[in-house]
């Protein structure tokens, strides 16, 4: 659009003798660098700039969302060295903490992705936790042809590094998919176009995660 509309509105006002001719131009002008102004904007504010994860999946933060959460962009570069940073959302363990800090966030209107305050770093405690939330895909699969198709596939084009990675839900704003990630750093490789749910089991559930599934994404 940015491109093509001040080529176009030019055609529909041009006329050599037409009086006024340099005013038309100079407004069109304006509106297209206004126009490409506002796609920069839009283009910078809606990509990913930090990935949280959450409980048992990855969500990705844009520009805009991390104001949101109150978090400067000073802290993002703490939180890991990896492009983008991947932060650590680390909820309450007590059923009670869960519950009250839903309910301030559900009376705020903000989704849990957006408590900045609750961020942290990529220790290994933490790393460990996420490594837990890793599918086996070859067993949530087994009964998709279509997606263990994707999977192989995706496995035959990196046979070199298939060993070093695991996968682990990846929920954005429009699609659910799988972020393929080193096993050792954490550091995001890829994106599959595969929706599985996560990790969680009946038995491995408690109040606490349910809520969280229940309130928010």
């Amino acid at each position: 659009v940015d491109i093509v509309l001040g080529p176009l509105l030019t055609l529909a006002v041009y006329k050599k003798a037409k009086p006024r001719l340099v005013l038309d131009l100079t407004i069109i002008a304006v509106i297209q660098l206004s126009a490409l102004v506002s796609g920069t904007w839009v283009v910078y504010s809606e990509h990913p700039t930090l990935v949280v994860f959450i409980e048992d999946h990855f969500k990705p933060i844009t520009a805009y969302q991390v104001n949101e959460a109150g978090v400067t962009a000073d802290a993002v570069k703490q939180l890991s060295k990896h492009h983008p940073p991947i932060a650590f959302l680390d909820l309450p363990n007590e059923a009670d903490a869960m519950q009250a800090l839903l309910k301030k966030l559900i009376a705020e209107q903000r989704p849990l992705s957006l408590v900045g305050e609750l961020y942290r770093p990529l220790t290994e405690s933490n790393m460990k936790k996420i490594r837990h939330a890793a599918v086996d895909m070859d067993s949530a699969l087994k009964d998709r042809p279509e997606d263990m198709a994707k999977y192989q596939h995706y496995k035959k084009q990196n046979v070199d590094t298939v060993n070093d990675v695991i996968y682990i839900p990846l929920h954005s704003r429009y699609i659910y998919s799988m972020a393929v990630v080193d096993r050792n750093t954490l550091r995001l490789v890829d994106v599959l176009d595969i929706l599985v749910n996560p990790k969680n089991t009946a038995d491995e559930s408690n109040d606490k995660q349910l809520s969280v599934q229940a309130q928010f994404f």
